[in-house]
């Protein structure tokens, strides 16, 4: 934290405790420059804490709307101290956890299964990637790499934030794939609580808006170049749902957080099932996506086409406008 904020350098300085938090970071100190620093104290590149590291930036987003437009050296609102002492008792709760630097200690063999959990929310998107691998004393399982952003402003974040999540996650299972050749990774499975995340990847008749659309594609080549499994389980059991909203309870003080809900035990146990696609997923389906009818009257309204017809005096332009149109609907 930086000495603007604790106000001296020396031991008095020092943050160790709720109170020190309560003594040193006062609403007459905090700005917003103070503030920025503060979020990003913690350096964790492969996002082994992605609950903090989403709620640090929850609280910075959320100290902007209450403060409004104010300057870098302007106070924030003072409404947003309990949201900071939230999250700086957070930083200090995990400062003395230990990450083994090997991911695997203990296997059989050279052979593991990547273990992918995707979640999404109306305030951030999460993705978390675990390592599944025969040992002398039965299956283990441990946390490999993660990560976490905050949802779009905007209408629609939920499902937004799903569909975000999930191209997130097969990006990071791709990089896993790429560089960590020390294992060799057999099987991949994607487990998700979105039925919208699912049912956009799996249909091929699916029509969709071009924010799902375009992203959902790519997601499906990923799939396809990996041989992904998909699986849908219940929000409870869903373990990337630590990094998609704000908390005060701190998950990465327990063991499932680590080793997962469930991807410890035997496939056949797990509290999920391989997904398949069913119409009510999505919004709307047609028999095929190549032999669409685009129909102006029931795709553009009388008011666009007003809108355009008095603001074009070529007929040229006006077919034009429209033409593009209809290539996005």
């Amino acid at each position: 934290v930086c000495e603007r904020i604790r106000g001296a350098r020396d031991i008095s300085g020092q943050i160790n405790s709720v109170d020190d938090i309560k003594r040193l970071i006062t609403p007459d100190k905090l700005t917003k420059t103070a503030l920025l620093r503060l979020i990003n104290t913690i350096f964790d590149p492969l996002m082994y804490f992605v609950q903090v590291k989403c709620i640090l930036n929850l609280t910075y987003r959320k100290a902007l709307r209450l403060s409004g437009k104010i300057g870098w050296n302007d106070l924030v609102n003072p409404a947003i101290m309990p949201d900071v002492i939230t999250a700086v008792t957070m930083l200090l709760e995990i400062r003395d956890i230990e990450i083994p630097r090997y991911a695997a200690q203990g296997i059989t063999g050279n052979e593991a299964h990547l273990c992918i959990s995707s979640d999404g929310g109306l305030e951030a998107s999460c993705c978390r990637l675990f390592l599944r691998y025969p040992t002398a004393d039965g299956i283990k399982c441990n946390y490999l790499i993660g990560g976490v952003k905050l949802a779009s402003p905007g209408g629609s974040q939920a499902p937004k934030s799903e569909t975000s999540a999930g191209l997130m996650a097969l990006r990071a299972a791709k990089l896993v794939v790429t560089h960590f050749t020390a294992i060799k990774i057999t099987r991949i499975f994607l487990v998700s609580d979105s039925m919208v995340f699912l049912g956009g990847v799996s249909s091929d008749s699916a029509q969709q808006k071009l924010y799902y659309r375009e992203r959902n594609h790519f997601s499906r080549l990923l799939i396809k170049d990996l041989d992904v499994t998909l699986m849908h389980t219940f929000s409870e059991f869903c373990d990337s749902d630590a990094g998609s909203k704000f908390s005060t309870t701190n998950l990465a003080k327990t063991e499932t957080y680590w080793h997962s809900f469930f991807f410890r035990e035997g496939i056949e146990s797990w509290p999920c099932r391989v997904y398949t696609f069913q119409d009510e997923h999505v919004t709307s389906t047609i028999l095929n996506p190549q032999m669409q009818v685009r129909a102006l009257v029931t795709r553009i309204s009388q008011t666009l086409t007003d809108n355009i017809v008095n603001r074009r005096n070529s007929f040229r332009e006006m077919v034009k406008i429209l033409s593009y149109i209809l290539n996005w609907l």
